[in-house]
């Protein structure tokens, strides 16, 4: 009896010490994914998967490495199907162990996991009927998990992401509509709760429930103090990471800041110069963009004039068979600011090339009749 006591104290001890050292990895790794180390990231999960082979988490959360590549240039698709390979892969180890422990917390959580994050990048590329699939097999699991271990904040995630985007999506995109009557129905205000409690007290899922408020709030409730307020929390833990640095310059100009604003990209633009980790030709690109629009608004023409050819320059050499918002933008930009110096051929040079670009936003009206105004000029 006593030789049992001791074994059970000694494999209770280690089960203890390896739980310990899971959790360390998984928190050191998510941290060095906000901070944009993913080699170390990489690394430090593939540690995971050594001390632990048994626990899906090593491979989820190698693959929110890809998820965060991907995210810092989502017009960029070439991580995608490596993305959609390694949730894979999570959940048929989930499916593995779940078909001898039906109620595995771990294989649960993960599973679930997957299929959402893997529903998100389905929906971020308008494919809308695979993702409500990934989301329809989500959804019970996550509220498995939260109705046997309330205790479990980081489960909140799921069900506020569901919540408030149910809720809100039908309405931005009329024709996801359909989609929903194979789901029950949303709840803003519940999912935006639900949503702010793992920001203040999840444990694996923080950080990321945090992004999802900025993005919720800058994109969505277009509240820019709550979109602050995040942003400046995330900023406070990942100074160098520039989705978050870049939504902080975005805030400041959409509020009017434009010093402030002017700062922030400046700062960012050096970066890029530098070639820090993650400050890329798509950041490049709307950097440039941001700053000529400010000196514009100052009066600044020339140099206005410098920073969007150079934005458009490279528009044109990342856009691909679609013209962005951006390009377009930035070539009527320029013909409005080489009217205003009253270089009228280059004026009519850039309408016309907004004409002959994708419509975007009523671009080609503007045009139009930026073209026609300088008829009467000429």
């Amino acid at each position: 009896m006593k030789k049992m006591i001791i074994i059970l104290f000694i494999s209770t001890a280690v089960f203890a010490q390896t739980k310990s050292i899971e959790d360390s990895l998984i928190t050191t790794g998510i941290r060095e994914i906000y901070s944009i180390k993913f080699e170390e990231a990489f690394s430090t999960f593939d540690k995971l998967r050594k001390v632990a082979p048994h626990n899906p988490a090593g491979k989820f959360f190698d693959a929110m490495v890809t998820w965060w590549q991907i995210l810092l240039d989502l017009n960029n698709t070439r991580f995608d199907q490596l993305f959609y390979d390694k949730l894979q892969a999570v959940i048929e180890q989930c499916d593995s162990v779940l078909e001898k422990d039906e109620n595995n917390y771990d294989a649960l959580f993960y599973k679930g996991g997957a299929l959402g994050f893997r529903g998100r990048l389905l929906s971020v590329r308008r494919e809308w009927v695979k993702a409500a699939l990934d989301g329809k097999d989500a959804l019970p699991i996550v509220g498995k998990i939260a109705e046997e271990y309330p205790e479990n904040k980081d489960i909140k995630l799921g069900l506020g992401i569901y919540n408030y985007y149910a809720a809100v999506i039908p309405e931005k995109f009329p024709f996801v509509k359909p989609l929903m009557y194979l789901f029950p129905p949303g709840n803003k205000e519940l999912g935006l709760s639900q949503l702010k409690i793992v920001a203040s007290e999840g444990h694996y899922a923080k950080y990321e429930t945090r992004y999802f408020l900025l993005m919720i709030y800058f994109d969505f409730e277009k509240d820019n103090d709550e979109a602050m307020k995040y942003c400046k929390m995330l900023l406070n833990d990942f100074p160098e990471n520039p989705k978050f640095e870049n939504f902080l310059a975005r805030i400041y100009f959409r509020t009017r800041r434009f010093n402030k604003a002017d700062s922030v990209f400046k700062v960012i633009y050096k970066k890029i110069e530098k070639g820090k980790r993650g400050y890329n030709l798509q950041l490049k690109r709307s950097t440039l963009y941001y700053l000529a629009d400010i000196n514009a608004r100052k009066q600044k023409n020339n140099k206005a004039v410098e920073q969007f050819k150079k934005s458009l320059k490279i528009s044109e050499k990342i856009d691909g068979e679609h013209d962005s918002g951006f390009k377009v933008n930035t070539a009527l930009y320029l013909g409005i600011i080489y009217t205003r110096l009253r270089n009228y051929k280059k004026a009519a040079e850039y309408y016309k090339k907004v004409l002959e670009m994708d419509e975007y936003n009523g671009s080609h009206k503007k045009a139009e009749k930026k073209l026609s105004a300088l008829k009467v000029k000429k």
